[in-house]
């Protein structure tokens, strides 16, 4: 008895339609263009590197605090009139802060499952536990 791996085609397609080989590397080539396009129609922001109201500019710090909160921000932003990112800011690092913070996501919610999970939050181990 031959086995066959599972997802294997030993036949036409059900549809009786052969299998097309390119369609994967044109909807890859479709979704470059689509992101480039996007992201030329992005603006300059004017107002980076200049002062907000009380005189402050947004740095690495404080962008890694926006990148952090910016889904509550997002969601916050359907019933009030929040900003997402902070226009008044250092430039390259405070971009930076920003998506560093957007990545602590997944970090955050992969300690909140395992904190769960064991029923109390990993304790800290000090220098005399081998």
């Amino acid at each position: 008895m031959t086995r066959r791996r599972l997802g294997a085609s030993t036949g036409p397609r059900p549809s009786g339609l052969p299998r097309q080989r390119g369609s994967c590397r044109l909807g890859a080539w479709i979704g470059g263009l689509g992101v480039g396009v996007t992201a030329g129609c992005a603006g300059r922001n004017m107002l980076v590197h200049s002062h907000d109201f009380d005189g402050h500019i947004a740095g690495f710090l404080i962008g890694i605090w926006h990148g952090f909160i910016a889904p509550i921000s997002l969601l916050g932003s359907l019933v009030m009139d929040i900003n997402i990112y902070e226009v008044h800011n250092t430039g390259f690092p405070y971009n930076t802060g920003f998506l560093l913070g957007l990545g602590l996501w997944p970090w955050a919610l992969k300690r909140l499952r395992e904190t769960r999970r064991s029923g109390s939050p990993a304790a800290p181990r000090s220098l005399t536990d081998s």
